[in-house]
């Protein structure tokens, strides 16, 4: 009876411990299926240069807030080899072309989640022959099928007019004066995006519907953004202050983007921050109090315009605009204050100033611009998102506009478009606003971003640290070498790091089972004996 008892208490510990092995240490089999929520994404593009646009860029801002691994390739110098490990294949035909026999057989067989945007879907008769085009039609408002939530178009836009096949299912309609046009459809795997152009109002609903197409059931929160703008060292510090003081009072995380240097060329004009101690004193105040400090630009000026009026990084050569954001960084980190994102002026930056920028930032706040020729050719992202052109950085967009001055209408369109964003499950709220129009109006931009559901209010500050494990505030000479030199390092905005939670709780449960098996096996041996 003894060793009956024995073997039991032995058969128990052991089953109990297999358990905790299967829960909390994947097989390999379960490891590999688990892979699979990280997608691994092709994007194959037919463009009159063979080269990326603006819109394919705009397609990178929607897929990269799902994965990292987006890569891009031209239809002309798709092979083979490029489609090993691929989970996911876009083909975005932006204009109409005749594709090779290689490249239309590489498409039409890929068995993976497959869509194609815009033209030369008809050259793939395996898997889209659900869809025929027949001719144009005009369009002035969209539909998220699933919950018939609509966008109205800030202007009327031509899309293809298509016909589906039976079983063919349509997520996104377009509306013109009379008719309703398919726009986004599906057929088992496959997807079709009835444009060639991806708008801002597209990407919302486009949004969405990409979770259903990369299997993502993220969670329906919006993240919430206020950034106070333009601080340079002729603001009036009680403004700021005043400012800073409605969002702290509400216990709101928030960011202030300072410039250094305020220039005025004309008149020969030029201040720093230490010519300015009243609002450097306030700036460190509030940095104190929870707000995250932004890099926005060095002067925010160029030419011979002051500061606030010009295009600072705009077709400036890639060694001066690093040079830029050293001597901005310095300035600030010198004065004892830590910049934990950079905000180009007015938006404008070269493509190849992205790739500068990400040697000194994690994070980019606003809206992106799509191509070196023209800086007006911008959009941010629904979203938070890191596109592959930001080399690494993640952007943080502005989606909602500010307070204009004298215009009694701002906050009535920043809600619009906070309705629209609400759509899209966990859509960014982000407005920014001038402290030189005084607390009033801020807010009342905070009372019209309360109003709307499942807000999580994003804190730049939170799990900050730096490279090697250095703290931030506190700085040594060597601390601030490594600020000036280095990069802040953070955790993805708004997300925990939780890889190791499983294999810690694991490897307790593990020995809390191991030494009660032990206990019981000693126990029994008491009773026998």
């Amino acid at each position: 009876m003894s060793t009956r008892r024995s073997l039991k208490a032995a058969f128990l510990g052991m089953g109990i411990f297999i358990l905790v092995q299967f829960l909390f240490f994947p097989s390999p089999a379960l490891a590999k299926e688990t892979s699979g929520q990280h997608p691994d994404v092709l994007v194959v593009y037919s463009t009159e240069n063979n080269e990326l646009t603006e819109q394919q860029r705009k397609l990178d801002l929607l897929i990269s807030h799902f994965t990292k691994k987006v890569r891009f390739t031209s239809a002309e110098d798709l092979a083979r080899e490029n489609l090993q490990e691929i989970t996911h294949l876009f083909y975005f035909g932006e204009e109409q072309t005749v594709l090779s026999e290689k490249t239309v057989r590489l498409i039409d067989d890929f068995s993976g989640v497959k869509m194609i945007v815009g033209y030369n879907e008809n050259q793939f008769p395996h898997s889209y022959g659900f869809v025929k085009k027949n001719g144009r039609a005009i369009i002035e408002k969209l539909t998220l099928k699933k919950t018939e939530e609509t966008i109205n178009l800030s202007e009327r836009h031509q899309i293809f007019n298509i016909v589906t096949g039976s079983g063919a299912q349509t997520l996104i309609s377009a509306d013109g004066s009379s008719n309703e046009h398919p726009l986004l459809v599906k057929s088992h795997s496959n997807y079709y995006y009835a444009d060639s152009e991806i708008s801002l109002e597209d990407a919302i609903l486009m949004g969405e519907v990409l979770h259903q197409v990369f299997e993502k059931d993220h969670k329906e929160s919006h993240p919430a953004v206020i950034r106070l703008e333009d601080v340079n060292p002729r603001l009036d510090p009680e403004l700021l202050r005043q400012c800073a003081e409605v969002l702290i009072e509400r216990d709101l995380p928030f960011m202030v983007a300072v410039t250094p240097v305020y220039k005025n060329p004309e008149t020969g004009e030029e201040y720093h921050l230490t010519d300015a101690p009243d609002l450097l004193n306030v700036l460190k105040d509030i940095e104190e109090q929870g707000a995250a400090i932004v890099l926005h630009g060095y002067s925010d000026q160029a030419g011979s315009g002051k500061t606030g009026s010009g295009f600072e990084f705009s077709k400036m050569e890639r060694s001066e605009l690093e040079t830029r954001i050293e001597k901005g960084k310095e300035e600030l980190v010198k004065l004892g204050l830590t910049p934990l994102a950079l905000e180009t002026p007015h938006y404008t930056i070269s493509q190849e100033g992205y790739e500068a920028a990400a040697s000194h930032f994690t994070k980019y706040l606003g809206q992106l611009q799509l191509t070196n020729d023209n800086w007006k050719v911008m959009m941010e992202a629904p979203y938070l998102t890191s596109p592959t052109y930001l080399k690494g950085m993640e952007l943080i967009p502005e989606t909602l506009r500010y307070v204009q001055e004298r215009e009694v209408h701002s906050i009535e369109r920043m809600g619009e478009r906070a309705d629209n964003l609400m759509i899209l499950r966990d859509s960014v709220l982000s407005a920014f606003y001038h402290p030189y129009l005084g607390p009033e109006g801020l807010e009342e931009v905070i009372e019209e971003l309360m109003s709307y559901p499942d807000l999580e209010w994003a804190n730049l500050k939170a799990d900050v640290s730096l490279t090697k494990g250095l703290a931030v505030h506190g700085k040594s000479s060597d601390q601030e070498d490594l600020l000036l030199n280095g990069k802040v390092k953070q955790n993805s905005f708004l997300s925990l790091n939780l890889r190791w939670n499983p294999i810690m709780i694991g490897g307790g449960i593990t020995i809390m089972v191991i030494l009660l098996s032990y206990a019981l096996s000693l126990k029994i041996r008491k009773e026998n004996e």
